[in-house]
């Protein structure tokens, strides 16, 4: 670090008066306080002495502010931090303090307290600017009020200041990373000062250095940026980036007047000494800038308001010497005393800015050189642009006269054959002109290319094709072996992008290449798909078995003008830039070349260019494969070497040259340029005298032409015609005004704007693009083809007509539609036709002029075609309007007459006719499908009966969409005219009223919708009884059958017995799901689904839902895995749960339907808003679910359908599986509903992954834990204290060995939170080599495994277990992860018999809840070996095995019958329904009839437990003796008394009569609750409830249950207003029954207390 020296007028002391030696416990007793408003120290209370003695002792700056007067006590740390100097203080009042707004805050109760609290304090004899972190506590007496304040504090003064300067140094360092030059950085450098409190000013002085002796010498300083620079000016660097820069008189600096002068200019040489070096004393008031260079130290000075500045000198590698190169003056804060730590600071911003100029003179440099190389690229490609004008346009007046002299010349003549060398070498010269241009645009990056999709091997065959010509001639082989289109695209799955002229200059060269070296042999051509670094690409191999190349030349063949002097050359070497231009063009396709050769067998070029089009710049990409004419580019390569060939062959025959190309050229633009009578007038423009002499003449053989020199020339030719060209053809480089100028000329001006320009010019490539940018109507690069440019001019010519024509066509539309407005207006204001007609004829007679104007409407029968007179202009309107002209009927002639002859155009006038029958017929002949399209019909001799006279007329039919509806006719005197105008006119009224009259027809048509729409709404109510009608007659039968198995519920049955009652339960699911898709489409169709919300406990949801299919996935051996993280999924939600319950299982049924081996993954997650596809903009967050297969996957044409109903895919995959094709459908129409999405990724033989989201809200409950225990049984209750204590310490380790990565992972996740650790292992032999190496690490050995059984690894599994237990030790315990499955059963008890010693087996889907009871039983199979025989631990490990094995198999409902995932019970009313939802008992679901077989006996027992069912009396209404007796027997196996009744009246019979004999005999009625089915004959079970109810009013708490097959929401509302309590949807199962009767007879009361 420098050192600091300071001037004498900078030289402070520190002035403190503060140390007096007494401290404050010794000048406490000699305050008279008694003079205070505290009184006298024994009259203090209790409180006060010890907030006094707890102030005094406090080791932290301690005041106290007692009573309303604030009467301050402080201690000895307090006056030691804030300097007090008195007794004085002690006692005093204080009502001014700097914290006045804290103070009374903690005075009215509230405390306070503060962070880096800033505060001036005067001490050490200035005012400094200090930080503390303070409190404000109320002090409360003994009576509970305030009495005062304690104020306690502590200094962060450095702390603030560390952290200030510490960002500082960040700030600076990164923002002056972006440095582009020193201007730049000085730039960035004030600005970041500018924010930092402890430098209040930077002034940047330069140092400008001269060469003195050898040795830089500074020489003067110049003034480059300061903080207080404002309205800086953007200014733009050589690179084109945008700087800020300070600029007198634009931008200012306002500069402080305590300040000294700050020129912008000092000079160092200068005599004049204003510091004594020697004193240092200063003579003037000048910034000391010579003392701090000639001393290399940082100098301290005094300003005139005697603040501080500091004045730093910054070093920095100039040239890679250390020079001083800047002097920085720095301000300092003068409420900071500058310290060793504010001088250290100064030391880090002078290093962080000596860097920064460092860096941004290097970048200077780098920035300058790299402009410098631009400027020189700019100047050669410039040099290429001027040659290739100069060279261009000789050639051009070369190539164009020999073309046509050897169309003149005979082909068998000699001169023929010196016109062809003539040609060829000519060719040869401009093709070397466009490398050496083309290959200047490529090195300085400026061949712009456009990507398209090709075909490229069609592409490389026509190109091929060019040399088999010559080929022939040589007497060489050529052999091409070129991969189709089709088969690349197969292997490659994608086409390849090129940009097609490069690709030809590619083949050309290198096919040039190997022509050109070889005698004898031949050229092979390969095109072929291959892979590269995991990249698709093609090959294009160029073989030939000529000379060869030497080893030493094969790296550098590819650099510009690098020539190898080949030993026997058909032709000439070249200048060495072909292959160097491959390479570049290769290079723009992100392509690679390579060449391999053999001296004396040959040279072989691979070019490898990628597939696709990622690779590629977007804006350079095109999806259109446009086929570019390259014949030119053709012959220029092809005439050259055939040339070569020629005379290289030694042979006297001509070899005849291919032409095709240019012959193509030729007859394409041979056309009639008969266009006009009069000749078009030509402006050509060209300096070139020979040019333009040549292409006048070319011009003048079809048009005048008109010749200038130059743009100005151009121009004043214009001005001083009488008649502007129809075209100009300039010449783009001309001296004065070029091309590009006269364009911009012409387009500016109004009167030449719209004359077509062509530009001629010998630049390419984006010269041609500039031009029809600046709006060139055509572009042609020299040389041309005289026919090409014969045909552009007469196209453009042609076009610049067309154009003409649709302005002037626009201007005279734009006249007419205003007129047509309000025409339009008042005739679409009508609602009939009538109406319409009337106001259209009306409005327009009011603008054309005629005596009359009709409107005839072409009535179609079946007799024929008549005409009626719709709407007429004569006045009384009644003589013509109705009239009907039946000539299309009776074929009557009414009067003959002759049409004179017209001078209208033939396409206006009637070849014949007789009268107005005769105009009708021939309108008729002309029927077109739009109106515009029709020919306005003139004829201005023609005798009309109807208005008894002759006439002229004009006429136009009426279309109505592709029909014909009438006509509109207008007459005048005979001879009169009708304009042009009037035409147009008329044509455009016939369009209004056809509109007018649409319009009408659809305001009818709408009418007829409406009323069609409510036969609709009462159509649909209809298919809605249908339904409601069907789904009852099918649940009931159905119901009954499902029932009826239920009952077969703990009898004992035979194997085949059992295996018929799945059967049929099977059968019956299928029907009941048809059946409720069915229903749920219609109502989902209808709009009438709605979603209930209510909250749950989403994951027992999910667990239940998955449980359900564990056995169907079991029996075929599958994999079935749910994934999920147990610490952020949301344990209690709120929504729908039944509907997402339908949905998940719909997606599950399909997976484990289509999937015959593999697994089925089941993945869940939550997303937010932000995440989630369509989110709104609420706070609800999405769960996601995916459940993906490996199943038969779906054909890609029959995804897109996959969501429509009755949607199956391709019938060889579905066939022989169940379904009605409405899951799906129905899935869709949920999540819509929802207001989330679902999708769906499939591979056909591969799988599918179904997924969707369901929009759900947060409660504020916890998530899911991961203790969470199933209940226990009472025996378990003494087990579980013990396990608690065993998850608290968490000390066991555990081993998950499962080959399937995801299972791994979700199981080990579902462990992780109960047990110490937890590793996981893809097979056995990987878990014992980690075991024996956590034993040798003597790291906790593995107490609990965790096996995935299967068939093919249970002796696998078998010896592992037992070399684990040699690892571990014996109470090593096993955990066996089977199928749920019969066959599962089988194998998990052989294997545990086998295994013997604490083993237990659990069934698959693992779950959260089987693993944690599973765990939590730990300590049940831990027995002590010593204690038990090996008989009894092996009929323990049985037992445990049962148990856990029938613990964990498929639970039988979605329902739990306590609740436990409805957080608010499920015991609610139907009526309670309304308005909290209804419960989960209460909503129709899917239910499996083969499901409800099992696992009954637990609830059967409760509720036989709970009351005596035989005393209750069940009363059964029902019509159908199947389902009463199936009643009978459900209610008999649950120990109810059974009645019935066959309808409601003899119900009603009943109820009133045991009524009756209960009111006499004052006792309960024996009915205790009512089965009532709702749809009966007769009387409705709706009417017999409310008949019930009127009996009595004891009646009106009898429990009546609905019973119906009918599962519509409007049902479930009539039971509600019919009375009844609750209600149950057929099918009739034993546990529902069951569950409802609990629900309703459980309690005590009259009904059911006999």
């Amino acid at each position: 670090m420098r050192n600091f020296i300071t001037t004498p007028n900078a030289e402070q002391k520190a002035s403190s008066d503060f140390n007096d030696g007494v401290t404050v416990a010794e000048l406490i007793p000699s305050v008279d306080w008694a003079s205070t408003p505290l009184g006298s120290v024994n009259s203090w209370p209790l409180w006060l002495k010890s907030v006094v003695d707890l102030c005094l002792h406090s080791v932290l700056p301690t005041q106290l502010y007692i009573g309303p007067e604030r009467t301050v006590i402080h201690n000895q740390k307090w006056r030691d931090t804030f300097q007090a100097t008195h007794p004085s203080c002690l006692g005093r009042s204080a009502f001014e303090t700097l914290t006045e707004e804290l103070l009374q805050a903690a005075f009215a109760g509230k405390a306070q307290f503060k962070n880096d609290y800033p505060l001036h304090v005067m001490r050490f004899g200035y005012m400094e600017e200090v930080y503390f972190t303070l409190s404000f506590s109320p002090i409360f007496t003994d009576t509970g009020s305030i009495g005062g304040v304690i104020c306690i504090l502590e200094e962060t003064t450095r702390k603030v200041l560390l952290t200030r300067r510490l960002k500082t140094i960040n700030d600076l360092t990164d923002g002056i990373q972006g440095a582009r030059s020193i201007a730049h950085a000085c730039r960035l450098i004030t600005t970041v000062l500018q924010e930092d409190m402890g430098i209040p000013f930077v002034i940047l002085y330069l140092i400008e250095n001269q060469i003195v002796d050898s040795e830089y010498k500074p020489k003067s300083v110049r003034l480059e940026a300061t903080t207080f620079d404002r309205d800086l000016v953007p200014v733009k660097s050589m690179d084109g980036t945008e700087e800020y820069m300070y600029f007198p008189g634009q931008s200012s600096r306002d500069l402080p007047n305590y300040l000294f002068d700050t020129p912008d200019l000092i000079d160092l040489t200068d005599s004049e000494e204003d510091i004594d070096s020697t004193t240092a004393h200063t003579v003037s008031e000048h910034w000391p800038i010579k003392l701090a260079i000639s001393s290399n130290q940082n100098v301290i000075t005094r300003l005139r308001d005697n603040s501080t500045a500091v004045l730093c000198p910054i070093t920095s590698l100039v040239d890679g010497k250390s020079l001083l190169t800047a002097v920085m003056i720095c301000g300092v804060n003068k409420h900071w005393v500058l310290d060793q730590e504010y001088k250290e600071f100064f030391q880090l911003v002078i290093d962080r800015v000596s860097s920064c100029l460092t860096r941004s003179r290097i970048r200077e440099a780098e920035r300058k050189q790299a402009h410098d190389l631009a400027d020189l690229d700019r100047q050669k490609i410039l040099f290429f642009q001027n040659i290739s004008h100069e060279l261009r346009s000789p050639l051009s007046l070369m190539l164009l006269p020999l073309g046509e002299a050897m169309e003149l010349c005979p082909r068998d003549s000699q001169t023929m054959d010196r016109l062809k060398l003539v040609q060829n070498n000519n060719r040869r010269l401009l093709n070397l002109v466009n490398t050496l241009l083309q290959f200047a645009h490529a090195e300085a990056g400026r061949h712009y290319a456009w990507f398209c999709e090709s075909d490229i091997a069609r592409l490389t065959m026509e190109l091929a094709a060019n040399y088999e010509s010559m080929t022939k001639f040589l007497g060489l082989d050529y052999k091409l072996g070129i991969t189709s289109d089709e088969e690349l695209v197969r292997q490659m799955n994608q086409k390849v992008f090129i940009d097609r002229d490069m690709y030809e200059k590619i083949f050309f060269n290198l096919c040039s290449n190997a022509f050109n070296n070889i005698r004898t042999g031949g050229v092979t051509v390969r095109l072929f798909a291959e892979k590269r670094e995991e990249r698709d690409g093609v090959v294009l191999e160029v073989s030939d078995t000529g000379v060869g190349i030497h080893k030493e030349h094969l790296s550098k063949i590819f650099q510009r003008f690098y020539r190898i002097e080949s030993r026997q050359p058909r032709c000439r070497e070249g200048i060495g830039i072909g292959l160097a231009l491959v390479k570049e063009l290769v290079a723009r396709h992100d392509g690679d070349i390579s060449v391999e050769s053999q001296v004396n067998e040959g040279t072989t070029f691979r070019v490898w260019i990628p597939a696709g089009f990622d690779h590629l710049p977007r804006k350079q990409v095109r999806f259109e494969n446009d086929q570019q004419d390259s014949s030119f580019a053709q012959c220029l390569y092809l005439g050259a070497e055939l040339s070569e060939s020629s005379h290289g062959s030694g042979e006297n025959d001509p070899i005849q040259v291919d032409d095709n190309g240019l012959k193509r050229m030729r007859s394409s633009s041979s056309m009639d340029t008969d266009f006009d009578n009069t000749r078009k007038y030509v402006l050509l423009v060209d300096d070139n005298a020979d040019m333009r002499n040549y292409l006048s003449t070319l011009i003048k053989k079809q048009f005048n032409c008109i010749c200038a020199v130059n743009g100005h020339d151009a121009l004043e030719i214009i001005k001083r015609s009488p008649r502007s060209p129809d075209l100009v053809l300039s010449d783009v480089m001309m001296p004065g005004m070029n091309g590009y100028e006269l364009l911009t000329a012409l387009r500016s001006d109004p009167t030449t704007q719209t004359i077509p320009v062509i530009l001629i010019s010998a630049l390419s490539g984006e010269a041609s693009v500039e031009g029809l940018e600046k709006g060139a109507d055509d572009y042609i690069v020299k040389p041309f083809d005289a026919h090409e440019l014969m045909a552009r001019i007469l196209v453009n010519i042609k076009l610049s007509d067309v154009r003409r024509q649709l302005i002037a066509e626009q201007r005279r539309q734009f006249e007419t539609n205003e007129l047509l407005f309000t025409i339009s207006n008042k005739i679409r204001s009508g609602f009939e036709i009538q109406e319409t007609l009337d106001t259209a004829v009306s409005e327009v007679k009011k603008i054309l002029s005629c005596d009359c104007l009709l409107i005839v409407q072409n009535i179609v029968t079946k007799e024929g075609t008549n005409c009626k007179v719709m709407a007429a202009s004569v006045h009384p309107p009644e003589e013509l309007v109705g009239r009907v002209i039946n000539c299309f009927a009776d074929n009557e002639t009414l009067v003959d007459c002759k049409i004179q002859p017209t001078e209208e155009s033939a396409i206006d006038t009637l070849s014949t006719a007789d009268d107005d029958t005769c105009l009708a017929s021939d309108l008729q002949s002309n029927e077109l499908s739009d109106t515009s399209g029709l020919s306005v019909k003139v004829c201005t001799d023609f005798e009309s009966q109807i208005l008894r006279r002759r006439v002229s007329y004009i006429s136009l039919a009426i279309c109505l969409k592709s029909s014909l509806w009438g006509w509109i006719l207008a007459y005048r005197q005979p001879h009169c005219k009708w304009t042009a105008e009037e035409k147009t006119f008329f044509q455009q009224v016939s369009n209004q009223i056809g509109l007018a009259i649409s319009h009408t027809i659809l305001i009818e048509e709408k009418l007829k919708r409406e009323a069609q729409m409510e036969t609709a709404k009462e159509a649909n109510k209809a298919k809605n009884q249908i339904l409601a009608n069907t789904s009852h007659e099918l649940r009931t039968s159905v119901g009954a059958i499902v029932g009826a198995l239920s009952a077969f519920e703990g009898i004992e049955l035979t194997f085949e017995q059992r295996d018929m009652v799945e059967v049929m339960s099977r059968a019956s699911d299928v029907v009941l799901s048809v059946v409720n898709d069915i229903l749920d489409a219609a109502r989902l169709e209808q709009q009438k689904l709605t979603l209930i919300s209510r909250s749950f406990d989403l994951l027992d949801l999910v667990e239940k839902t998955v449980i359900m299919f564990g056995e169907r996935a079991g029996a075929k051996d599958i994999e079935f895995i749910v994934s999920y993280d147990p610490e952020t999924f949301p344990r209690y939600v709120n929504t729908d749960p039944e509907r997402l319950q339908q949905v998940i299982m719909n997606l599950l049924s399909n997976a484990i339907k289509f999937t015959d081996s593999g697994e089925i993954v089941v993945k869940l997650s939550i997303k937010n808003d932000d995440d989630a596809v369509a989110a709104e903009a609420d706070n609800n967050s999405y769960l996601y679910v995916e459940v993906s297969d490996t199943g038969v996957g779906i054909d890609p044409a029959s995804i897109q359908h996959i969501w429509e109903s009755f949607s199956q895919g391709d019938a060889s995959m579905t066939r022989g599986r169940d379904g009605s094709g409405l899951g799906l459908s129905i899935c869709r129409s949920l999540v819509d509903l929802n207001g989330s999405k679902c999708g769906v990724d499939s591979e056909l033989g591969k799988g599918s992954k179904f997924w969707f989201t369901w929009k759900i809200d947060y409660l504020t409950m916890s998530p899911i834990p991961t203790t969470l225990f199933p209940k226990a049984d009472s025996q378990d209750q003494s087990n579980r204290s013990g396990f608690k204590d065993f998850l608290l310490a968490k000390p066991m380790c555990v081993f998950v060995i499962d080959p399937i990565e995801i299972a791994r992972t979700s199981y080990a996740a579902l462990i992780r939170g109960c047990v110490n650790k937890v590793y996981t292992y893809t097979d056995c032999k990987s878990a014992i080599e980690a075991a024996r190496e956590l034993k040798k690490c003597n790291e906790p050995t593995c107490e609990l495994v965790f096996f995935s059984l299967k068939n093919d690894n249970s002796a696998i599994i078998e010896d592992a277990a037992k070399e684990l237990r040699n690892i571990c030790g014996e109470q090593l315990s096993i955990v066996l992860m089977v199928f749920s499955s019969i066959d599962g059963c089988a194998l998990a008890k052989s294997v545990i018999e086998k295994i013997g010693g604490n083993v237990v087996a659990i069934c698959k889907p693992i779950l959260q809840k089987r693993i944690i009871d599973c765990i939590s039983n730990f300590d049940k199979f831990m027995t002590k070996l010593g204690e038990t025989s090996n008989t009894e631990i092996e009929n323990n490990s049985l037992s445990i095995y049962s148990r856990f094995y029938n613990h964990n198999r498929p639970t039988v409902t979605t329902k739990d019958t306590e609740g436990p995932a409805i957080i608010r019970g499920v015991r609610q009313s139907l009526s309670d329904s309304k308005t909290e939802g209804v419960s989960a008992g209460l909503v129709p679901k899917k239910r499996s009839a083969s499901s409800k077989l099992r696992d009954q006996s637990n609830n059967e027992e409760r509720a036989t437990s709970k009351i005596a069912k035989t005393s209750k009396c069940i009363l059964c209404v029902d019509d159908n003796p199947i389902t009463q007796k199936l009643v009978k027997s459900l209610l008999d196996k649950l120990g109810y008394r059974y009645m019935g009744a066959a309808d409601g009246k003899e119900a009603i019979e009943l109820v009133r009569a045991q009524y009756e004999t209960s009111v006499s005999s004052r006792s309960n009625v024996e009915i205790s609750l009512i089965l009532m089915d709702c749809a009966m004959p007769g009387m409705s079970g709706f009417e017999t409830t409310r008949a019930i109810r009127s009996l009595g009013p004891e009646l009106q708490d009898l429990p009546i249950i609905a019973l119906t097959a009918s599962a519509l929401e409007e049902t479930r509302e009539q039971c509600l207003q019919a009375g009844m309590n609750d209600y149950l949807s057929k099918p009739l199962l034993l546990q529902n029954l069951n569950d409802k009767l609990i629900t309703w007879l459980g309690e005590a009361g009259r009904w059911g207390c006999n």
